[in-house]
Parts: structure tokens; sequence; C-alpha cells
């Protein structure tokens, strides 16, 4: 199942959203778009038997980390 994720552009920088989906790729094929002041993520488990319910927190979180 897909999850869609809307990051305002104002916290997150996209180099490190890209970093993040780089790192979670293994797992999960992620897209990042672009709508207005909000980045929008697409995150689909590459394998249906993955657990994704926290997938969301878990690259917000992520992504945060990589911009300190």
């Amino acid at each position: 199942m897909t999850q869609i994720l809307r990051l305002n552009k104002k916290f997150y920088a996209k180099e490190a959203l890209e970093a993040a989906a780089e790192n979670f790729g293994h797992l999960f094929l992620i897209g990042i778009q672009e709508d207005g002041d909000q980045f929008v993520i697409h995150i689909k488990e590459r394998n249906e038997t993955l657990p994704n319910e926290d997938v969301g927190r878990e690259f917000a979180n992520h992504c945060l980390a990589l911009m300190k």
C-alpha cells in the first residue's frame, strides 16, 4: 500500500529528502514531488509483507536527523 506524506518546505531540505530516499530505497520505492510550499512523498514497500504503518514518521524523522 502506498503512503503519501506531505512535508513543509520550511522545515525539510530537499537534499535530506533525497538522501533519506536513498537510505530507505532497499526496502521502499520512494517518489518525491513538489506542490507549492510542500514536498509530497510517495512511499510504497518493495515487499508486500513488510509492515509500513510507521514508515512515514520514520522517514520524516530520518530526514530531520540528516539535516543536523
